[in-house]
């Protein structure tokens, strides 16, 4: 069975609908957002639906990225999309409070992050040009034997 790329996104929402409903309802998030102010604004329902519309095309382009190119490559630039807007995110918004403990977990999981898909593009990398890291015995202090070939 071959599904195209609205389809895949079609049957996302669909199976995610249904726990989204639950917490909304477990949370009684359903009434805040329907005593929200400014739903009457026609700027904020403007660029309400702009976010919308731009998140569906997000996902579609992301889809079609991982089609064309390999999953691995949507991971990487996932992980350096993640890394970049945490890292604006903290200089540019102004509602990030400096915190010694904040800034080492965060670049902690930034490198985290960033050694994951180092050693996962590497290893993938390997395989694609045959070349697969071998643990070779030397590694672990064992010493070779040589074959004797009879040819």
């Amino acid at each position: 069975m071959n599904i195209g790329k609205v389809a895949i996104i079609y049957y996302c929402a669909l199976l995610s609908i249904v726990p989204l409903c639950f917490v909304v309802y477990l949370t009684d998030d359903f009434r805040g957002a329907l005593k929200f102010e400014y739903w009457n604004d026609y700027l904020f329902t403007l660029m309400f639906i702009s976010c919308s519309f731009f998140s569906l095309i997000f996902l579609l382009t992301w889809i079609t990225c991982t089609d064309f190119n390999s999953p691995l490559l949507s991971q990487i630039v996932s992980v350096m999309r993640s890394i970049l807007s945490t890292y604006v995110g903290m200089y540019v918004g102004g509602d990030y409070i400096f915190n010694v403990t904040n800034f080492f977990g965060l670049n902690l999981s930034m490198f985290g992050a960033f050694l994951y898909t180092y050693f996962n593009f590497s290893e993938e990398h390997a395989k694609a040009t045959n070349k697969v890291p071998n643990k070779s015995k030397k590694e672990f202090g064992i010493k070779e034997e040589k074959e004797n070939l009879i040819v």
